[in-house]
């Protein structure tokens, strides 16, 4: 699969499998990266003379939900990144609703 096929694949797997919201920024942010991807771009997903595939890109290294977690640890920490304010609040409205059934209530 090139490049291009695999970012639109993933794009899609987080929108129709896990739920994710269409209209994120990471979402959209895929998507563009995929069309500026040639189509004749292929990366190998093993390592090559000696160069080990970083797990971590820019000492950005996620914390956001996942499988491992208990639903309660998933609850909090859904609150925690809405009290934060982020950008995408909005987003993780949804994913807290689809997660409990109910609307987040700030704690004030």
């Amino acid at each position: 699969m090139n490049d291009k096929n695999f970012l639109l694949f993933i794009a899609n797997r987080l929108v129709h499998v896990h739920g994710d919201n269409e209209n994120s920024d990471f979402i959209h942010k895929l998507k563009a990266i995929a069309a500026g991807t040639p189509t004749d771009k292929h990366t190998s997903n093993v390592e090559e003379k000696g160069q080990s595939i970083p797990v971590t890109i820019g000492g950005y290294n996620p914390q956001t939900l996942s499988w491992c977690k208990s639903y309660e640890e998933e609850v909090q920490e859904l609150g925690e990144l809405i009290e934060g304010k982020p950008a995408d609040e909005k987003a993780l409205r949804c994913s807290y609703q689809e997660l409990t059934g109910k609307n987040y209530r700030r704690k004030n």
